[in-house]
């Protein structure tokens, strides 16, 4: 082929883009041992018996209506387990971590109740847990892409015309995701049905509820309409008095503690498991009422599988309100597939 003219264009387009993001985050919280009483309480705050002797000795003989200063400080053995975290964080982040705490802290109290609850009673351990998120990720596009067209004659006659297309496309992604949890304070994770089908949502409002079986009520987020807690009314109260009658906040397993009642280990809870009859929706709005039977709500059978999807739920104020840590679904009786979540409340 010899070229007598042509008429060529070209044309080319290149685009790059990179975008790295690093967040980290240490939380350490402990609940206060009178959270959740009711109103019209006074503060009482629960010396150590060594704590009370002093304290008795420095008021023999004297009564005074003054304000009075009750001072804590964090025990060695918190102190070496929050030391021992830092070693951890370092060691994973290959630099130096700074951890503050506070020597003491100091409580002003209009009156100090001591509660002697003897030798052989041992006062409860205060819950108290430390938390730290690490999430590092790089992306990496570049794409480029080549036109031409053009009109080609030959010696010998031909017209050659012409049209060219080609693109040029990579990706590249690396993520890096670190969450250590230290503490003795419990997961709180019910099992959430989503009805609408899709994933669990919570609200701003609050409700005082005792979501780990431990007496006292907690501050938990509402579930927006449209999602409700798997229940088992135990006592057959009509009721829902805490989290020892939902899947998860005992153990922190809801779905290993559901498949206990998959009685012909088919890993569905269906009709052919006693407890299905049994199991109860709850909105969780209010502990008295607001439960429907999964009959009612057309529920036919529940998955027992489930993999992790973690997703953290916030407020309008980008708080943290709880997170998503597994999913799987469940079968209505016509035959749709649906949700069904475990998710850890923050109380």
């Amino acid at each position: 082929m010899e070229i007598q003219t042509s008429q060529i264009n070209l044309s080319s387009t290149h685009k790059f883009k990179s975008e790295y993001t690093k967040e980290e985050s240490l939380k350490v919280w402990t609940r206060r041992p009178n959270r959740g009483r009711g109103r019209g309480q006074s503060d009482q705050v629960k010396l150590s018996d060594e704590a009370q002797k002093k304290l008795a000795k420095s008021q023999q003989g004297e009564k005074s209506e003054q304000a009075q200063e009750i001072v804590f400080e964090m025990s060695e053995e918190d102190k070496f387990k929050l030391e021992l975290l830092k070693d951890m964080l370092e060691k994973i982040k290959g630099e130096k971590v700074e951890i503050e705490i506070a020597e003491k802290i100091v409580i002003k109290a209009d009156k100090v109740v001591i509660k002697n609850q003897g030798l052989e009673n041992k006062e409860k351990e205060k819950n108290w847990a430390v938390e730290y998120k690490y999430h590092e990720s790089y992306t990496e596009e570049e794409s480029t892409s080549f036109k031409a067209a053009g009109t080609v004659k030959t010696k010998d006659g031909r017209k050659i015309d012409f049209a060219l297309n080609l693109a040029m496309n990579r990706k590249f992604s690396q993520e890096k995701n670190i969450r250590l949890v230290a503490g003795n304070k419990k997961l709180i994770d019910p099992l959430v049905l989503n009805l609408d089908g899709g994933a669990v949502e919570l609200n701003s409002d609050k409700i005082e509820f005792d979501l780990n079986s431990d007496g006292q009520e907690e501050e938990i987020a509402t579930l927006k309409s449209g999602s409700a807690f798997l229940a088992l009314d135990k006592n057959k109260d009509g009721q829902i008095n805490n989290g020892g009658e939902l899947f998860g906040p005992t153990s922190g397993q809801g779905f290993a503690e559901l498949a206990k009642y998959d009685d012909d280990n088919n890993q569905w809870i269906d009709e052919g498991d006693k407890i299905f009859s049994q199991l109860q929706l709850w909105a969780g709005q209010e502990k008295d009422g607001g439960l429907i039977s999964l009959q009612d709500a057309g529920v036919g059978a529940i998955h027992l599988n489930s993999v992790s999807t973690p997703f953290e739920l916030q407020d309008e104020q980008n708080q943290e309100q709880g997170v998503i840590n597994r999913s799987s679904i469940y079968l209505t009786e016509s035959g749709e597939a649906k949700t069904i979540q475990k998710i850890d409340l923050k109380a």
